[in-house]
């Protein structure tokens, strides 16, 4: 099997263990085939390594992931959601300062894209009268 099949390989097993629900499995995909990836595919993976362990319970560890990505990949459109997801798995692992640092990266950075549209509070809608 070539590096480049057995990348695609371990992509389709963490996304079809990450659809199922199996964290943990979908996790250690991801982690194999980030490995293997070389910068234009990695920081994905990494992304879907981050969201597979926070669900699985291990926001420590899914926070490094993310922070993979932020560090690694300035210009990677997956940085906004390593931001976003990361700051979620700062703030799950009681790094409340480094959770709204990201936040607020993220609010400086890219203002326009959905990740960041997740940061602003839902608008309160008026009471039915």
């Amino acid at each position: 099997m070539s590096e480049a099949s057995a990348l695609l390989d371990l992509y389709e097993r963490a996304s079809r263990a990450y659809a199922a629900e199996r964290w943990e499995d979908a996790a250690e995909y991801a982690r194999h085939g980030a490995a293997l990836a070389d910068a234009l595919r990695r920081p994905e993976l990494l992304c879907l390594h981050g969201e597979a362990l926070a669900r699985a319970g291990y926001p420590r560890e899914a926070a490094l992931a993310f922070a993979a990505v932020v560090d690694e990949a300035p210009s990677d459109p997956h940085r906004p959601q390593a931001l976003f997801s990361g700051a979620l798995a700062r703030e799950a692992a009681g790094d409340i300062e480094g959770a709204a640092a990201w936040r607020r990266q993220l609010a400086q950075e890219f203002p326009g894209t959905p990740w960041a549209q997740r940061l602003r509070p839902e608008t309160p809608t008026a009471p039915a009268r």
